[in-house]
Formats: structure tokens, sequence, C-alpha cells
């Protein structure tokens, strides 16, 4: 059903498209969130019928119980009645959906509003209390954490660390269990764990976003940002120097061997295939490279960098036939985003624009991290040149 909604979207069916979206039958969880986001984004987009976007909306903000959908609700509620002239209550909305600074949504709110530039308020880490500490040791995954150490089977432990990062409810003890992963030289485990727990509103900002895990690297092309390597590290691999996906991508960046060597041979380095998980500064070495020809090919615009880095230079091609060009100005980057038709593309988008904000507060200070709206826009101009060719296909595995 969400295929054959966005199908007869991008075939200029946009009533057909909003009934499939409205007629979704009972549906809960994700599946709901997704329909009755797509059948007011539908309305007010496409059909310019704010009224009825407004209570799909508002029946997605009822439902919402996380920040991320909690954000996204708020703010196209915000969207819808601005487009009703109810200007102050839209300003309401946009208020509620910047309570939650680091969501993509609430970030876009935020800046919206015109926030104080740059300021992107990161929770401090807890402190335990002895409470904490006694009612962490006491947990049976914890002893059985400990057991795994003693026996030297280390590896086991990140399954425990998962289940207690769903379920553990105390945000002291969030951190002692992020901390038991790093002590144990597990930081990728202590990322992946320190997620969940963000996820389900505990403030582990540090924890889920470290900012000492890539290596330093010899540059072989144009400087990249720092903070972008960062969160698309974060977003492929959790910063598991070893990780690989089923597809063959490896390492820190998930580079696919094929373009790990063709991004040397450019570079006039050696390619050494063992080196994409045993030297974590080869890897981001040659990722970064690639991240860098990616940014001049599509003119700097991060928005199809990171879909041509996820998907192929071939999905960008097609997207932008299909659904316009984000660098040109009279196209909304925000719908843009929204139309990629790939959940894990649209999603990997978001994240690294929205793990970018973070990391630059965290690598930069407060000032000047949060930017956003520029990113979405970057590389706009009055009519983008025709889409460049990628070179290499994707790094990681297409959808």
């Amino acid at each position: 059903r969400r295929i054959n909604c966005r199908n007869a979207l991008n075939a200029g069916q946009a009533e057909i498209a909003y009934e499939i979206a409205k007629n979704h039958g009972p549906l809960t969880g994700q599946y709901y969130y997704e329909a009755e986001f797509l059948a007011g984004w539908i309305a007010l987009q496409f059909l310019g019928k704010p009224e009825i976007a407004q209570q799909h909306f508002l029946a997605l903000r009822t439902a919402s119980s996380g920040p991320k959908t909690t954000a996204k609700s708020e703010y196209w509620l915000a969207r819808a009645l601005g487009a009703m002239g109810n200007d102050t209550e839209a300003n309401s909305h946009l208020e509620n959906a910047a309570k939650f600074p680091l969501t993509y949504y609430g970030q876009i709110a935020r800046q919206t509003l015109k926030a104080t530039p740059g300021a992107l308020p990161l929770p401090p880490a807890p402190t335990p209390s002895e409470e904490d500490f006694e009612n962490f040791a006491k947990r049976d995954a914890v002893k059985t954490i400990a057991l795994i150490r003693a026996v030297k089977l280390d590896k086991l432990a990140p399954l425990f660390f998962h289940q207690l990062a769903r379920t553990i409810e105390s945000p002291g003890e969030a951190f002692l269990l992020a901390k038991l992963a790093t002590v144990m030289q597990q930081p990728h485990a202590s990322v992946r764990l320190s997620k969940i727990a963000f996820n389900r509103g505990l403030p582990l900002a540090e924890q889920a976003y470290p900012t000492n895990l890539l290596p330093e690297y010899k540059r072989i092309n144009k400087p990249v940002e720092p903070a972008l390597l960062y969160a698309l590290s974060r977003q492929e691999s959790e910063f598991n120097p070893v990780a690989k996906s089923p597809v063959g991508a490896r390492g820190l960046m998930q580079i696919m061997p094929g373009t790990a060597r063709a991004i040397a041979r450019q570079n006039k380095v050696r390619y050494h295939r063992s080196k994409l998980t045993k030297d974590p500064s080869y890897n981001v070495m040659l990722g970064a490279a690639h991240l860098a020809d990616l940014l001049a090919s599509y003119n700097g615009s991060y928005i199809l960098t990171l879909v041509a880095y996820n998907a192929g230079g071939g999905r960008v091609r097609s997207w932008t036939k299909e659904f316009g060009d984000p660098r040109a100005k009279n196209v909304d980057a925000i719908d843009w985003v929204e139309r990629i038709p790939f959940t894990e593309t649209r999603n990997y988008v978001k994240k690294i624009l929205t793990g970018l904000q973070i990391f630059r507060s965290r690598l930069n200070g407060p000032g000047g991290a949060l930017r956003i709206l520029s990113d979405l826009n970057r590389g706009q101009q009055e009519t983008p040149a025709e889409t460049a060719p990628p070179g290499p296909e994707p790094a990681t595995a297409s959808n």
C-alpha cells in the first residue's frame, strides 16, 4: 500500500495517492504513523487542502509517544495551520516541535523559529546515584556480563547490552551500562546501546554521539567537514572498525571494496582490501576521499551526496528527474527528502543531517551548530546543472 501510494504520487495522481494513504485500515505503530503522515502531507503539499491535512497530523500527534514522531507531527501541524493563515497557532506548534532539538523536525522547527543562532542544547551526562550502582549490580543481565568477561567471551556481551538498553529506565543506570561497554573495549557497542537508550528519552547524548572514535587520517582529496564524517560513520558502522555488511561494505565508513579500489587508483594510493577493516585510518582516508568526490559532483549538496553514498548515483539521477532537483530554488528540500521512496535511504538522510548538527555542537561548541536548513539547501542555485555522474557506485549497499 505504501509503495502504491508513492507510485501514484510520482505519476501525478495525488488524489489517488491520498485515497490510498487515507484508507489504510487498522494499523499500529510505525505503519499507522506513516499512513497518517502520508495522507496529511499529500493533502497539504499536493492537494492544497490544509484543513484535511490538519486532521491527519492531529491523529498522528495523538498517537505519537516518542520524540521523533511528536516533533514531526507538531512541525507539520504548524505547516498546515500556516497555510490556513493561522500564524499564531502555527508558531505554537513550531515551539512544541522545537522542544525536541535532537530530532530532525525538532531542529528544523527550532531554526524556523530563528532561535539563538547555533544554539543546540545537549542534555548533560547523568550522574549515577548510590541506588543506581546498587540496582545495576543486582541485574541478572549485568551478572551474566560479568561471567562473560571472566571466561573471555566478551563478543557475547552486546546481546545483553542491547537488552538492558531497551529496558533500563534510570538515566544513571543507562550511563553505567555505556561505561561498562567502554571498559570492556567495545566502544561501538557503547554507541549502539546509547542510541537505543537515547531514542527512549534517556539523556546519553555524549555516549550516543562520541567524538573520539574516528582516527586521524591522511587527506588525499578536498577536505570534508569533520562533523559530517562523524555523522556518516556513526550511521554506517556505529564506529565499528571491523564492521561488514551482508553485501560486503567494510569498516568505519562501510566502503564497498570496488569503490575503495577505484578511489585508491584515482588518488594514486595503493589499494589493500584487508586494510578496509584492519586499518581504520586507511578506511577513513578512502571514505573521506569518496565523500569529497560526491560533494564536488553535486555542487556541495549534502542531500544528493548522502543519497548517492547510500543508494548510488543512479538513484540520484532518477529521483531528481522524478521529483525535481533539491538544489533548485523552486523545490522544497524538506518535501524532496520526504519523497525519497526507499524508507532506508530517506531515514538515512534525515539521521545524518540530524547527527551533523549534534556533532557540530560537540566538536565546535554551541556557536554555529544548528544549520540544518542551510544543510538541506546546500548547492542551491537558480537552475541546477544536469546532475553529474557520481563515479563509483554506492559506498554502501543500495536498497
